[in-house]
């Protein structure tokens, strides 16, 4: 199985914005 996946800068921020929101939502429960 191959992955056609092309990695360019719009897939990079959308991965670093979905990172930046887990760590959000993981302070924001600590904080509870």
């Amino acid at each position: 199985e191959e992955f056609d996946i092309e990695i360019d800068d719009t897939t990079a921020e959308k991965m670093l914005t979905v990172g930046e929101a887990i760590d959000i939502t993981e302070k924001l429960s600590q904080q509870e």
